[in-house]
């Protein structure tokens, strides 16, 4: 059963903030979005009730993968076996996302309500496409979604969700057209339509409420592909690792190989400290001789221009419910102001490329594993069209 209060795509997103230095940072035109990666294994311990609750089915789907098995690390404990895996993975490298509230009459006062303190900013979303929003630069692509709340796995339609929000076919545009063999090019687009249904449908449990009514924006830094190997044509793709107080940068060069669908070997991992981008070391024997090793928090901004028609900052907690209730009854501002902004200039021309087949794309069904889920696919072939 899913809860979806309303199916019509929300005018007002509402973000929260614990500092009020960063909740007005979107009066310069940005919000900051943080790594995938770091969502999957590093807590913030913020104030706001669901800041680190993050997708099981999600995490699920990116490890329980037989071809993700690397011999030469099963000296380690699991998490460290898992956070090898995620260096290892494409689709986090370069991906960053960050949430807000979709305004809704029937639950945003009880939203309002749960809150304690906080700094609160406003965006509303200029859709083109839809229920979703996407834009892109040079440097990303950018796409906003709201969350479904399902009641188990099994209620996930990961077809339906990736129908709404073609999302993934974007971002993966420059690298289907770069080198990448048909066939791997058929597994790319089925591994990252299965990976992120899990991400934009929330299973219901302890700590979560249909209440929290999210809408995720994702950040995904672009890249083409040559013969094959994932590049950057912006900026040097890496991940941050905090190992022992210590920081390393990890640069995947990443290899499609029917052998290692999606996944890089591991040793094709160039790891090194950060302040020492000349000594080279070993990635597993630096996992495996370190106390602590965790991702680091790392942000990057995404540009409102791209994706909204008005931003600004909104105050505290009770001016925040003041400017929802003059926004639901209809009251809204068209003067810029210092908290107040339009967006201006044309809006980006997104290149739409859809993913369909003849079928259901997959569905979520209990794994062999109890208390665990996995997606299976109902379609062999996926017929790429412009």
């Amino acid at each position: 059963m899913q809860h979806n209060p309303s199916q019509k795509p929300p005018a007002l997103l509402i973000r929260r903030f614990d500092r009020e230095e960063h909740a007005r940072e979107v009066n310069k035109g940005v919000l900051g979005c943080r790594s995938l990666l770091s969502c999957l294994f590093t807590k913030t311990n913020g104030s706001y009730r669901f800041v680190d609750y993050f997708e099981e089915t999600f995490a699920h789907e990116l490890f329980d993968k037989q071809t993700y098995f690397i011999p030469q690390a099963t000296c380690l404990p699991k998490p460290k076996q898992f956070l090898l895996r995620a260096l290892c993975d494409p689709t986090l490298l370069g991906a960053h996302m960050t949430f807000t509230h979709a305004v809704d009459p029937e639950i945003t006062p009880s939203w309002l309500n749960g809150q304690k303190g906080g700094y609160y900013a406003f965006l509303t979303p200029h859709y083109e496409y839809g229920e979703y929003f996407i834009g892109h630069n040079e440097e990303y692509v950018i796409s906003g979604q709201k969350m479904n709340y399902v009641d188990k796995p099994e209620d996930i339609d990961p077809r339906t969700t990736n129908i709404s929000n073609p999302w993934t076919a974007p971002a993966l545009d420059d690298l289907l057209t770069g080198g990448v063999p048909t066939s791997e090019a058929g597994q790319l687009a089925r591994r990252y339509t299965l990976l992120f249904a899990a991400l934009f449908n929330r299973v219901l449990g302890v700590g979560t409420s249909y209440i929290e009514n999210e809408f995720r924006i994702l950040r995904w830094d672009r890249r083409h592909s040559l013969r094959g190997i994932s590049q950057s044509e912006s900026r040097t793709l890496f991940h941050k690792l905090v190992v022992d107080g210590k920081t390393y940068l990890v640069k995947p060069s990443f290899l499609f190989q029917p052998t290692l669908p999606l996944c890089g070997p591991w040793n094709q991992l160039v790891t090194y400290p950060e302040q020492d981008p000349s000594c080279t070391v070993n990635l597993i024997e630096l996992l495996s001789s370190s106390d602590d090793a965790h991702p680091y928090l790392a942000f990057e901004y995404i540009d409102l221009n791209l994706i909204a028609e008005n931003w600004g900052y909104i105050g505290n907690l009770d001016e925040c419910r003041a400017f929802v209730a003059s926004w639901l009854k209809g009251k809204r501002q068209r003067k810029e102001t210092a908290n107040f902004h339009k967006h201006h200039g044309p809006w980006p021309q997104t290149l739409i490329r859809k993913i369909r087949s003849s079928d259901e794309v997959a569905q979520v069904v209990p794994s062999e594993d109890p208390g665990y889920y996995k997606t299976i696919s109902n379609a062999e072939n996926f017929i790429m069209t412009r």
